[in-house]
C-alpha cells in the first residue's frame, strides 16, 4: 500500500510503532511527522459593557490526513494559556458593577480545520477550536471559574522551508459557563487575531 504523509500530528491510541524520532508508524505502512505549533492570540471584546481584552499563547498540533476524500480535513489539539484584563460591567443584574477584570487561566481544545483551497507553498482554512477554560477567577466576573469555550476563524498557513511553517488569520471566540455551574452566566465574546510557528523535529 502507498505511503499516506500526514502534514501535521495527532494522539492516535493504539497500534503504532516506533521506527524514528519525529515518526511513527501505523499499520499499512501510513505514517505521520510531526510537527508542533507555538502560537499567540489577542482578542478584543465585542461587548459594549465589557471592556476585557484576552491574549493567549499556546501550543496546538494538527493532523491532515492526504488522502482523498478526506484530504481537506484536519483534525488535532490546542492549549493554552490566558491573560483576561478590563473593565466589565452586569447589566440587568442585582450587582452591575463595574468589576476589573485581572485574571489568568488554562485551557484545552480539540481542532477541527477544513482546508478551503490549497496555493503553491501553502494552503487557505477555516478552523473550530472547541474545549474548556479553567480561570483563577469567575470570568467573566460573577460567572465561574470553570467554562466552555469555543473559538473560530480563517486562516493562512505557509512553508517557510521543510519541516517550518507560519500560520495566521483572524478568529471568533467565546467563553461561557452555559448557565449551568453558578446562577449567573455572563457570556463573553470578541473578536481578535492570531499567529504561530510551526517547527517538525
Amino acid at each position: 500500500m502507498k505511503n499516506v504523509y500526514f502534514s501535521t500530528p495527532i494522539i492516535i491510541a493504539g497500534g503504532l510503532i516506533s521506527n524514528s524520532f519525529g515518526q511513527v508508524q501505523l499499520p499499512e505502512n501510513i505514517s505521520i511527522r510531526p510537527p508542533i505549533k507555538i502560537g499567540f492570540e489577542y482578542f478584543k471584546t465585542d461587548q459594549a459593557h465589557r471592556d476585557i481584552s484576552i491574549g493567549t499563547v499556546y501550543a496546538e498540533q494538527t493532523l491532515r490526513i492526504r488522502k482523498k476524500p478526506w484530504d481537506r480535513i484536519s483534525f488535532g489539539w490546542n492549549a493554552c494559556l490566558y491573560y483576561a484584563s478590563g473593565n466589565s460591567t452586569q447589566v440587568d443584574q442585582p450587582e452591575p458593577g463595574p468589576f476589573s477584570v485581572r485574571t489568568g487561566g488554562f485551557g484545552i481544545s480539540a481542532v477541527a480545520r477544513l482546508h478551503i483551497f490549497d496555493f503553491r507553498g501553502g494552503t487557505f482554512f477555516a478552523d473550530l477550536v472547541p474545549g474548556f477554560a479553567w480561570f483563577t477567577d469567575q470570568f467573566p466576573p460573577k460567572g465561574s471559574r470553570v467554562n466552555g469555550s469555543y473559538r473560530y476563524g480563517l486562516g493562512v498557513r505557509y512553508r517557510l522551508s521543510p519541516g517550518k511553517s507560519i500560520e495566521f488569520g483572524i478568529r471568533k471566540i467565546h467563553i461561557s459557563n452555559g448557565g449551568g455551574l453558578v446562577p449567573s452566566n455572563p457570556a463573553y465574546n470578541g473578536t481578535g487575531i492570531f499567529v504561530s510557528f510551526g517547527q517538525r523535529f
